[in-house]
């Protein structure tokens, strides 16, 4: 719905549910107001969570002229992004876990 919201497909009482206003907060940068909440549990609303999700995205996928090319974009940024995650957590594995064995053995190595 956010997304719909953002690409001006749907109704203001839509929008309106959704963001808690019925403008962008900028018409040019395409982001939503996020309304301020008290609580966790508030943080988790729909119209928190959704506006906030949508601004967190790179302002191509805003952009995107179609529905398909969204979806295109979309996918194509959290395929990168799950990819630059699972290359941290292997770099961190090799680093702390096989780099210092393989210290060990060298030095074993070297004093036989």
């Amino acid at each position: 719905m956010v997304l719909l919201t953002g690409m001006r497909l749907t109704t203001s009482a839509l929008t309106s549910a959704i963001s808690g206003r019925s403008h962008l907060r900028s018409d040019d940068s395409l982001t939503f107001d996020i309304p301020r909440t008290r609580t966790r549990m508030g943080d988790r609303a729909l119209s928190v969570a959704g506006p906030r999700a949508w601004n967190a995205l790179p302002a191509d996928i805003h952009c995107a002229p179609s529905l398909d090319t969204f979806k295109k974009h979309l996918k194509a940024h959290f395929v990168f992004r799950c990819l630059r995650y699972i290359t941290i957590v292997l770099l961190s594995f090799i680093r702390h876990f096989i780099h210092p064995v393989l210290i060990f053995y060298c030095a074993v190595l070297t004093t036989v």
